[in-house]
């Protein structure tokens, strides 16, 4: 009995440690005042996350993840994915509020995440 619950203890250590959180793969290296003083190429990226035109990369990367980031707070993200969230967010709805009212009514239709979301990324 003893080293059966030796065993399980082991066996539940190990699982712990397994869950460690793994985080999004994406390109975390673009330079996001770059793109967010093109408003050309923000747009590019808002008509991919929209289904306006097709996607290129790191956009189609990127598309895969926001539903997920969205709902969890990005919690998988880098510092680097949560600072380009947080740029690009504040350029949009800056720069072009319509599309960012558009952007946030598909991804968050119930309006239950994206308040909470931004409220997370402000760190970064």
């Amino acid at each position: 009995m003893f080293f059966t619950m030796k065993a399980i203890i082991l066996f539940a250590l190990f699982a712990l440690a397994a869950a460690e959180i793994e985080y999004y793969v994406a390109d975390d290296t673009l330079d996001i005042n770059e793109i967010v003083s093109e408003v050309s190429r923000m747009k590019s990226f808002v008509d991919c996350y929209l289904d306006r035109e097709p996607c290129f990369e790191p956009a189609a990367t990127y598309k895969l993840l926001i539903p997920e980031a969205l709902a969890t707070k990005c919690e998988r993200c880098t510092d680097k994915l949560k600072h380009l969230a947080r740029g690009f967010l504040e350029a949009l709805k800056a720069v072009l509020p319509e599309e960012y009212r558009a952007f946030r009514l598909k991804y968050d239709p119930e309006d239950r995440y994206f308040d909470d979301f931004e409220k997370a990324m402000e760190a970064y």
